[in-house]
């Protein structure tokens, strides 16, 4: 990270929005530094920039088990079919992540802060929240 008082230019603003869009996440300190650091033209350059890398950030697919490529082939194929995911995920890279622990079973779909989880582990979460409110 770029020390306080540093002058900064486009290209770095650029490389830390980049950055925090491939992360998926920054901590407050990140946000508290911008902030503090960058002019208003530069935190403006930022913003749109940040908004551009999520519009053409990929797609996650979170799968327990085995995927078979037939399978992510019906995947890709569902959304080329589907008219409105095919508006959204279009000219999207799809990349698969096996995460046994927290998908259980199911799929879990993330483009940016969009997710549709259709997995046994997001299920599970929802019952335990539902409970502990009505505790």
């Amino acid at each position: 990270m770029l020390k306080p008082n540093n002058k900064v230019n486009m290209a770095q603003v650029r490389q830390i929005a980049q950055s925090i869009a491939d992360s998926d996440e920054a901590s407050p300190e990140v946000y508290n530094w911008l902030i503090k650091n960058l002019s208003k033209p530069q935190l403006k350059y930022f913003v749109r920039y940040l908004q551009k890398c999520a519009r053409e950030a990929k797609i996650k697919v979170y799968y327990a088990g085995n995927m078979t490529d037939k399978a992510k082939q019906n995947l890709n194929l569902a959304i080329e079919e589907n008219k409105i995911l095919n508006r959204v995920f279009s000219d999207k890279k799809i990349e698969y992540i096996k995460d046994d622990e927290a998908i259980i079973g199911g799929l879990k779909i993330t483009m940016g802060d969009w997710v549709l989880d259709q997995s046994l582990g997001g299920l599970k979460q929802q019952v335990i929240d539902a409970v502990k409110e009505n505790l």
